[in-house]
């Protein structure tokens, strides 16, 4: 196991909690349910630009 792998399986995990963070943050303000999947996107559009930042 090289630290690429560790690298990947910390950045996993990062996003993983970010999304469960914002799943929980989404079910406390229904109106912003119906855009829950645009936030994740864009959520996972900023994980993406810093991971190819590094």
């Amino acid at each position: 196991m090289n630290m690429t792998d560790v690298k990947t399986i910390f950045i996993k995990l990062k996003i993983t909690s970010s999304y469960v963070k914002e799943l929980q943050s989404v079910e406390y303000i229904p109106h912003l349910g119906s855009s829950k999947n645009s936030i994740q996107f864009s959520d996972d559009e900023k994980l993406r630009r810093r991971f190819l930042a590094q």
